[in-house]
């Protein structure tokens, strides 16, 4: 289906005071700054490049980007910055002129230890309308509908690619009074499979797993120095053969990470429910449409053919089992939650034998998470760069 909705959220300028012959030095800074390391201004303090020591962004499933780092603060500038009573905002900035990352956030947390120069910040991504709310009914409307009217009202953007839990009409649905990123995640969680994710650009990602991966690759047209060139695949690779590989993304590395214990004994297996002229509880496949039709009475208001009271445990079985971590050499900024991607991955060469893919591993790929890293004392103690390292399942 695509997009639904486009976001509409203002966000802070960061602006560096200069005097005018100073003026083309500056720009010229930042649009080599941004690809390098993150720009951030707390409150009204824009930090120097040299002040911030690491930083993170990370993107995750059925949760807000949240963002960490670590600031030299030998001067006692930010903390003079932040406030005394009202909340902390921040405006974070990294990638290119042409295709950069730019958001509110505010600041959850801060710590330093007393003598210290460094302070540690923690926060999320900002938008105020997210946690304003309305009592209101919705009749005879989809969940594509009510998702779409709470994207508007939030003015963010809506991302969903359709199948039949969002196509589903409900009879009645009230958010009683409920924040509207709540109402959000109650709306998805009681009333179908699908997954949710929102972006640093302020956009609502929900799909269900299973037809996330009958979609074609994605494409993306931002090369490794900023320039645009024509749609390619996302082809991530673990290894180049040739100049006809020059397209593809280079991961310098990957991790397979397995949770099938954990995913055991977490998911169930079979539901049991009572009849009306049975002493027996009646076992249910749990991968069939939770909804008990015409064999059993629906003695539990959850078991309407339109309410999904088992949605952890669905969403569950489509995740669990096994996740690559992938750490990419050229930082995709097109990329975004739910993207499909090619996977390539091929095990290490051996002394003159050709080679070998990693068959079970490589395929088609869905992006579950992705995280921003910099790090001013990189371990290869090379220039620090903004990295990326993505989640696929």
């Amino acid at each position: 289906m695509g997009f639904l909705v486009k976001p509409n959220i203002k966000v802070d300028k960061i602006e560096l005071k200069t005097d005018e012959n100073s003026k083309v030095g500056i720009a010229n800074l930042l649009k080599s700054w941004g690809p390098a390391m993150p720009v951030v201004k707390i409150n009204n303090y824009v930090l120097a490049a040299g002040e911030v020591e690491s930083f993170d962004l990370n993107v995750k499933l059925n949760a807000l980007p949240s963002f960490t780092f670590s600031i030299n603060d030998s001067n006692y500038a930010i903390r003079r910055a932040l406030q005394k009573e009202t909340i902390d905002k921040c405006v974070i900035f990294i990638g290119f002129s042409n295709w950069y990352i730019k958001f509110n956030g505010l600041i959850t947390s801060c710590t330093s230890d007393a003598g210290a120069t460094n302070i540690f910040i923690n926060g999320i991504l900002f938008n105020e309308k997210l946690y304003t709310s309305i009592q209101k009914s919705y009749k005879d409307l989809t969940i594509n509908d009510i998702l779409t009217d709470i994207a508007q009202k939030t003015n963010m953007g809506l991302f969903t690619v359709n199948n039949k839990a969002l196509s589903n009409t409900l009879d009645y649905c009230l958010n009683s009074n409920k924040k509207y990123i709540d109402f959000f995640k109650y709306v998805i969680e009681k009333y179908t499979n699908n997954l949710w994710s929102i972006d640093p650009l302020y956009n609502f990602y929900v799909s269900d797993i299973e037809t996330l991966r009958k979609q074609k690759f994605d494409k993306y047209t931002i090369g490794e120095s900023g320039k645009q060139h024509d749609p390619k695949d996302m082809i991530i690779t673990s290894y180049w053969f040739n100049e006809t590989d020059n397209f593809k993304l280079k991961a310098n590395y990957y991790s397979i990470n397995t949770n099938f214990g954990i995913a055991h004994i977490n998911n169930s297996i079979d539901y049991g429910i009572f009849s009306s002229d049975s002493k027996e509880a009646s076992k249910i496949d749990s991968n069939k449409i939770i909804g008990l039709g015409d064999d059993f009475e629906n003695t539990f208001s959850g078991f309407k053919k339109q309410f999904f009271p088992y949605y952890d445990k669905i969403v569950n079985k489509s995740i669990a089992g096994k996740s690559i971590t992938v750490e990419m050499e050229q930082v995709l900024f097109e990329l975004t939650p739910f993207s499909v991607v090619d996977f390539e991955v091929y095990f290490p060469k051996k002394d003159d034998e050709p080679v070998k893919k990693d068959i079970e591993n490589s395929g088609k790929k869905v992006v579950i998470g992705y995280s921003y890293h910099f790090d001013k004392k990189n371990e290869e103690n090379t220039y620090p760069k903004v990295r990326q390292s993505i989640d696929l399942i």
